[in-house]
Formats: C-alpha cells, sequence, structure tokens
C-alpha cells in the first residue's frame, strides 16, 4: 500500500518532466533538446523543429535544382487537403497514395486550410528512359489559408512533387506540421534508377513486392527490375505453358497470376515505378521443364 502511494505520488512530478525540455535549433542547423526555459517556457516538437532548423533537411533524394524553404511551419490536416487538377483516375489514385502515409493523423482545429493546385500537361505520359521527371513545387502561406501548386510536364514529375510535398510534412503524435514558404526546382539526375528483386531464387508476396515499391516511390527511383524466374523456380504463371508453372513453382501458392503481375504494374505505375520483368528461358530455367519428361521419358 506504502509502495503504491508512493508511485502515486510520483505522477505529478512525472507529468511534469515530460513537458520539463523542448527542441530548439542549434547553431550547427540541428535540433537539440534543451530545458523548457532556453524557449521561453513554449514547447516546441521534433518534426516541427526539424522543418524550421535546417532548409531541406528532411528531403531526400535531395533536390538537384534551387531549394528555397522558409523558416514558416504551419499545423495541417491532410485528410483535409482541398486538392484541384485531380481529374483523372489516374491522379486521383496518385493523391490518395500520397495521403495514405497520413491517415493517422488529425490535427487540430487551428490546421491551416490547403489548397493543393496540380497542374500537369500529359497526365497520360508513359514511363521511359526520356520521359520528362522534372516538377516545381510552391508553397505560400497566408494567415490560415496556404495555396501550394505542383508543376510538372508528366504525370510521373507531378508524382515526385507530391512525394517531396510529403517529406515536407513532419509528425507527431495526431498533429502534423509543414513547411509554409517552399520553392523548390528538381529534376533527377539519371534516367534509370532502380532495384533488383529475385524472386525465383526467394519467393516474394505480392504485398512485400509492393512494400519494396513503396520505398522506390519514396526514394523517387523509377524502375522495379522483376527478376521473375531463373532455374531455382519457375513462379510465374504462363497461359501458353502452363505446365511450366505446374512443375517449376515451388508450391501451388507460391505463383504470380496474371491478376497478380497486372496488379504489380498498376500499384508501380501510380506510384511513379516501371516494372521491367527479367524472365530467363530456355536457358536458366532449371524447374519447369521436367513436364516434357513426364510426357515423353525419352526426353
Amino acid at each position: 500500500m506504502k509502495t503504491l502511494i508512493l508511485l502515486l505520488a510520483c505522477v505529478p512530478a512525472l507529468i511534469q518532466a515530460d513537458f520539463a525540455w523542448s527542441y530548439k535549433c542549434g547553431d550547427d542547423s540541428v535540433c537539440k533538446r534543451v530545458p523548457l526555459a532556453e524557449t521561453n517556457g513554449e514547447y516546441t516538437p521534433l518534426p516541427k523543429c526539424r522543418l524550421a532548423c535546417k532548409a531541406g533537411g528532411t528531403l531526400w533524394p535531395y533536390p538537384t535544382g534551387s531549394v528555397r524553404i522558409g523558416s514558416s511551419v504551419i499545423s495541417v490536416n491532410v485528410e483535409n487537403f482541398k486538392v484541384e487538377g485531380s481529374t483523372s483516375t489516374r491522379i486521383k489514385e496518385g493523391v490518395l497514395a500520397f495521403k495514405k502515409s497520413f491517415r493517422q493523423f488529425t490535427a487540430p482545429g487551428d490546421a491551416a486550410q490547403v489548397t493543393v493546385q496540380l497542374r500537369i500537361s500529359d497526365i497520360k505520359s508513359d514511363l521511359n528512359l526520356k520521359t520528362d521527371e522534372s516538377y516545381q513545387l510552391f508553397i505560400q502561406s497566408h494567415g490560415g489559408n496556404v495555396l501550394v501548386v505542383i508543376t510538372a510536364l508528366t504525370f510521373q514529375g507531378g508524382r515526385h512533387g507530391l512525394e517531396t510535398l510529403s517529406q515536407l510534412i513532419q509528425c507527431e503524435e495526431l498533429t502534423c506540421y509543414m513547411a509554409g514558404d517552399v520553392l523548390i526546382d528538381d529534376a533527377p539526375k539519371y534516367t534509370w534508377r532502380g532495384v533488383l528483386l529475385d524472386t525465383s531464387r526467394n519467393y516474394f508476396t505480392v504485398d512485400t513486392i509492393k512494400k519494396v515499391i513503396d520505398g522506390l516511390s519514396a526514394a523517387k527511383l523509377n524502375t522495379f527490375h522483376w527478376h521473375i524466374t531463373d532455374t531455382h523456380s519457375f513462379p510465374f504463371h504462363s497461359k501458353r505453358r502452363p505446365r511450366m508453372t505446374e512443375w517449376g513453382a515451388y508450391s501451388p501458392e507460391q505463383v504470380y497470376t496474371d491478376d497478380d503481375i497486372k496488379d504489380v504494374v498498376h500499384y508501380g505505375d501510380i506510384r511513379g515505378v516501371r516494372v521491367v520483368p527479367e524472365l530467363d528461358a530456355p536457358a536458366h530455367s532449371g524447374n519447369g521443364y521436367q513436364f516434357l519428361h513426364y510426357l515423353d521419358p525419352s526426353i
């Protein structure tokens, strides 16, 4: 009983201790934890400090063009962003993918009213080595209203602009903060930026592959090199040669159907990632051809 009373007596002190510190931008442009007295008694969350402390410190990869980010930081509710210019299904899905990361955060009632204008010239653009993926991101705040303008020649460039916008939004607990004074011109340095995933030696589920694409998208990488078959297994379901899959896959569950592949391609397209499949046949297909011997033992 005495122990319980002692713990209850310590609770107010513990609560006060939680608010006895804050974050402050140091001379080296790094946020540091300091006593609350150094911030005049005002608590500054770490995400808010990061946005105001070092211009572009939350951006990855860092833009190749000009970057201007002011110290203005505002609280926002991403779910309430008003998006203009999202008339096509492709862009609407891109906007939903952008908002998905922030659904768990609900800003307080004084969150700024944010309008996002998407000015994309070619919303049907294909992604290839000649695609222009550049964009410009402009953010201006006035009072409780914020205007965000993303200008791009292609859908892929506009999507990269949304990705950069998401990196300028930092959240803590239920509140999100956004940089309120921004002008960025950016374009990728290389036309082929990607990762190879070998699903022959090690089978990955479609959901796992989508997580890989999410990572590519976050880093503005544009190519998912899908090494879908090799000598170890043949998980790709071929309509013309279905027995290759029946004999070559690790198991009936470890197979990629037509719908699976279409799903991955569409998922990548919305996130600015093209899928480049690699199918090794007839060489490098050690598993799958066994069905020929089953049909004719002399083979």
